[in-house]
């Protein structure tokens, strides 16, 4: 009996394992062509691509493969530096942490990769090792265990949490949803922790509906579903924005409506029967009626809110 081939992986994602890792001949020039171009493209990053730190640092933050997210990146670096702990910046796509490499049964670059980043890891000497990838943080504590390190690997979000004393707190403007990929089930603790650094800095948490596919699909390049897949995950999260917005202008009304009650009562100021109930008057309205009643003089005042209530002032 014959043996089938195996199944080609499709070339979407062999695209995407082509220019990860050490690489060598025609895919190193292609590398190299990537990299060039995300230099020209980001120069304020540039020296954070590619390169080898010399430095020993008790902090290593290790974006890997995705320090070509320029903003991810930007925010990262800009969150650290308020923190003021030295650190080095480890990434690029020779600093491929192997996991996608592993994943699809491809074991000799996975080790190639594995053992380029023991190297430097070994270079840097950190105490803690930060990352914002689940499949980095994994390879991170696999090496740890091979090689009986020291360092402590954990999530960006972990070591922000640990300093959160450092950040004020203040509400978000918009919405704040928790995406629950497939791995975080493996790390049930860095899900408490993100939930519990959100309230502490003042800001309630959303997430997608349960009924949501929460699959990223990024091991599933080139899979015809997948364009159906992301626009189940883009509609759910926009319902929930869009959810979370009502629930926001509710809130605004309710306390707009409160303030022009307190200042009918403040000024004994008659309510109009002509004009259209609080309730039902657009928001912009009830700011211009708070603005006119607060430039108006008292006419009368009440010893309690019960007493203007009696005479439907308010």
């Amino acid at each position: 009996m014959t043996t089938p081939p195996p199944k080609k992986q499709p070339w979407p994602y062999r695209r995407y394992l082509l220019i990860r890792g050490p690489k060598t001949g025609l895919p190193r020039l292609i590398q190299k062509t990537y990299i060039t171009t995300q230099k020209l493209k980001h120069p304020d990053l540039k020296t954070y691509m590619e390169t080898t730190p010399t430095t020993q640092t008790p902090l290593l933050f290790y974006p890997g493969c995705y320090i070509y997210s320029p903003t991810t990146i930007h925010a990262t670096l800009t969150v650290l530096n308020h923190i003021g702990t030295p650190y080095t910046t480890l990434g690029g796509l020779t600093y491929c942490c192997g996991l996608p490499h592993r994943f699809q049964g491809n074991h000799t670059d996975a080790k190639a990769c594995t053992q380029r980043l023991t190297n430097a890891i070994t270079t840097i000497n950190p105490h803690t090792i930060i990352t914002s990838c689940l499949e980095c943080l994994e390879a991170l504590n696999d090496i740890k265990l091979s090689t009986n390190a020291t360092y402590n690997a954990i999530h960006t979000l972990q070591y922000i949490h640990h300093h959160r004393d450092k950040f004020p707190k203040a509400k978000t403007k918009t919405p704040l949803i928790i995406h629950e990929p497939c791995r975080l089930a493996d790390y049930p603790d860095l899900k408490t922790t993100i939930e519990d650094l959100i309230t502490s800095l003042g800001t309630t948490p959303r997430y997608l509906p349960p009924t949501t596919p929460h699959c990223c699909r990024h091991w599933h390049h080139g899979d015809p579903t997948n364009k159906k897949h992301h626009t189940k995950i883009i509609t759910a999260t926009t319902t929930t924005v869009t959810e979370s917005h009502t629930d926001a202008s509710a809130e605004a009304r309710k306390k707009k409506i409160d303030r022009i009650t307190e200042l009918y009562y403040i000024t004994g100021r008659v309510r109009d029967p002509k004009k259209p109930t609080l309730e039902s008057m657009p928001v912009e309205e009830l700011d211009k009626l708070i603005r006119a009643i607060m430039e108006l003089p008292v006419v009368r005042a009440y010893p309690t809110k019960e007493a203007a209530k009696e005479e439907d002032i308010i």
